[in-house]
């Protein structure tokens, strides 16, 4: 076969090009170069351009994020999605930020009013976003959604049927591996009104609720959260009123499994509780106090101290001060976001907990609770045995965690490039994506001077 001079240059060449559009995809927005720079175990704030003149209003706060506990990454998008409003708002609205522009958008009112509480999240794979509305009793069984790619509209899926009594502010979380549903996952709602709790699971391959999980534990409060964790693939929930110091561990055959108690209260308007992405361990932020919790066995808290100690800034959600603060789990970035707002100004802060490779979507259980080096004492378990809340089979935690530049088998683009599936920590993407131009430029320029 023939060769043509200086062919492999030029296919060089092309690879590079197509792996710099993959690849890079171009990550280069101010969260994700932040979130490059950082050290473990740190804090930064991510400057801002129009984030008060969107969240900063309100008659009463003068922000739509009190008694909110979080926002909702889109991974496929880039973009933050949060729903709030402040006292007394007849409509909470929608808002989003988007990396890419670093910008906040109010994207307008919807069917429902209240707070944001813990009631948002997403279904990652059809990126439709579910949000439960405020309500009591007989009227606390509704759930809404919006669909992401079609902007809307809103629309209410099937009341769950109620099976004890429904508070007004509960937990909402979608888990990504749970046993008998499809490989979408399914979401939970954490109904903590109900005395010894209640968790219902909505199934959206068959658009339809199934099991009620009830008696685990904790008395008929509000303000509660569930978090889930894709690293564990486990959800943490608890929190709220007499409840405050409460935490129980969801595993994928829905079994329930107390944990130690929360060092400081958890729940809306007291502690954040939010993921890492690199261990999978909870965090939980407030009154000036980070902690971390590894939810494997039979849990432990650690506390963190040095420079993972909270900046003043960040805010306290809990008392006295009940600053409004959201936080969201940013997965392919490897970090963790929060928004404070104080009034009617909003800012930013991230922090990075470790520098392990990430997989926005975990495959695995962590093997480590902790890679910052922060200081911190660790507060062991009980002996807190597990609560069979199912006939559900399966541990829920398995497989090896995720590699830094993991590929998945996925349909190719037009290009013949699977650039939604290549998966690359974000501080390493602007590098190997800047090699392989460089390499391309040195091999076109050495066959230019060899002719």
């Amino acid at each position: 076969m023939r060769r043509i001079p200086g062919s492999s240059g030029v296919g060089i060449g092309v690879f590079a090009a197509v792996f710099w559009l993959c690849a890079g995809e171009a990550r280069g927005d101010d969260l994700a170069d932040l979130a490059a720079q950082m050290a473990p175990g740190t804090w930064a704030e991510l400057p801002q351009t129009n984030i008060s003149d969107v969240l900063g209003q309100g008659m009463h706060e003068g922000n739509v994020a009190p008694y909110a506990l979080r926002g909702i990454w889109d991974a496929a998008g880039g973009t933050l999605y949060f729903v709030g409003g402040d006292h007394g708002e007849p409509a909470l609205k929608l808002f989003s930020y988007e990396t890419a522009t670093n910008t906040w958008h109010d994207l307008g009112v919807t069917p429902v009013a209240g707070h944001g509480y813990d009631h948002l999240t997403i279904d990652p794979s059809s990126r439709v976003l579910y949000h439960r509305q405020y309500g009591i009793g007989s009227d606390g069984n509704h759930v809404w959604q919006w669909p992401i790619v079609t902007s809307g509209p809103w629309s209410e899926i099937e009341p769950w049927p109620i099976g004890g009594y429904i508070q007004v502010a509960i937990g909402s979380d979608w888990f990504e591996k749970l046993d008998g549903v499809g490989p979408a996952g399914a979401l939970v709602v954490y109904n903590c009104g109900q005395p010894g709790g209640e968790l219902v699971f909505w199934d959206p391959a068959d658009q339809a609720w199934f099991d009620n999980v009830q008696g685990f534990g904790g008395d008929s409060v509000y303000n509660c959260f569930i978090e889930y964790s894709a690293v564990h693939n486990v959800a943490l929930l608890g929190g709220g009123g007499t409840n405050a110091n409460s935490v129980w561990r969801l595993d994928a055959d829905r079994t329930l499994t107390p944990m130690p108690d929360a060092p400081v209260g958890v729940g809306i308007q007291m502690a954040n509780v939010v993921p890492d992405p690199g261990t999978g361990n909870f965090l939980v932020m407030g009154y000036g106090q980070l902690w971390e919790l590894d939810p494997t066995g039979a849990g432990t808290w650690a506390q963190l101290g040095g420079p993972a100690v909270p900046p003043a800034a960040v805010g306290n959600p809990g008392s006295p001060e009940l600053d409004s603060v959201i936080s969201a789990e940013i997965a392919d970035y490897g970090v963790d976001m929060y928004v404070t707002c104080h009034a009617y100004s909003c800012v930013v802060h991230v922090y990075k907990h470790t520098d392990a490779p990430v997989d926005p979507r975990g495959t695995g259980s962590s093997t480590s609770s902790s890679t910052t080096g922060a200081g911190g004492g660790a507060v062991g378990a009980s002996g807190a045995g597990a609560t069979s809340a199912s006939s559900g089979t399966g541990t829920g935690v398995g497989g090896e965690g995720a590699r830094t530049g993991e590929l998945t088998d996925a349909p190719s683009d037009d290009a013949g490039c699977s650039c939604s599936e290549v998966r690359w920590h974000s501080s390493e993407q602007p590098q190997l994506a800047w090699l392989g131009v460089a390499l391309a430029t040195s091999l076109v320029r050495r066959r230019r001077r060899t002719r």
